[in-house]
């Protein structure tokens, strides 16, 4: 979506990978992670969780289109790659956004994976938020194979998950 209104489900090269991976493995789970942002998300600024809602119907949109025009189930989300400094009060209410906006759209079955990168300040949070925690299906770390994991972050009872390893 270049802009708010401009939906192509069709736009893309994506599709195309997705579909060729399903059709050949169809248990395959299909995880998107933003890399970057549409301008406009930001509302004059550079950080697209400034109006939470509009990124949360963002995403959704895209599974969505996964949905409706390719026959694509996503299976996860991440919030967005490497994005640490972004995890603050804003992260915390897009995170509860993206979920009852995916519900809404009868996607429950999507899961959020959070942060992207180091779960430190993430594991933090979560133990002291039992909300977001609800809405989190596993942490997204960076290298955990080779970093592991901290007694807090498996204290917390969510999956590792690899969002970019070896």
């Amino acid at each position: 979506m270049r802009t708010p209104s401009d939906l192509n489900c069709h736009r893309g090269y994506e599709w195309a990978l997705m579909k060729q991976a399903v059709a050949r493995n169809p248990d395959i789970a299909l995880y998107g992670l933003p890399w970057g942002w549409p301008g406009w998300l930001g509302f004059g600024s550079t950080n697209p969780y400034s109006n939470v809602s509009a990124t949360a119907d963002y995403v959704a949109r895209w599974c969505e289109c996964a949905r409706e025009a390719h026959n694509l189930s996503i299976s996860a989300v991440g919030l967005w790659n490497e994005a640490d400094s972004y995890w603050n009060a804003s992260t915390f209410e897009y995170i509860l956004a993206l979920r009852a906006r995916l519900d809404a759209a009868g996607m429950t079955h999507i899961r959020i994976v959070a942060p992207d990168g180091q779960i430190g300040p993430a594991a933090s949070t979560m133990a002291l938020n039992a909300s977001l925690k609800a809405a989190i299906w596993a942490l997204g770390a960076h290298y955990p194979g080779a970093s592991g994991s901290t007694a807090q972050e498996r204290r917390l009872g969510l999956r590792l998950w690899s969002s970019e390893d070896y």
